[in-house]
């Protein structure tokens, strides 16, 4: 058998499934940038997009 070897995903990504609510809340404290996350799922990026533009609405009113 010879060497397997590994991609870039496999050794530099962590890939995790959090729940929608966590992640916006993550995203909202400044906790996760939008620009931090690849490779995302329809859900992911709806939930980010959302989170990103609260955010910045929020901002500019304060």
């Amino acid at each position: 058998m010879g060497r397997q070897t590994t991609t870039y995903c496999e050794r530099e990504l962590a890939q995790v499934a959090l729940p929608t609510q966590l992640l916006a809340k993550l995203i909202s404290n400044g906790v996760i940038h939008g620009n931090e996350c690849q490779s995302l799922n329809t859900v992911a990026k709806r939930v980010i997009w959302q989170s990103l533009l609260t955010s910045c609405v929020s901002k500019n009113r304060q």
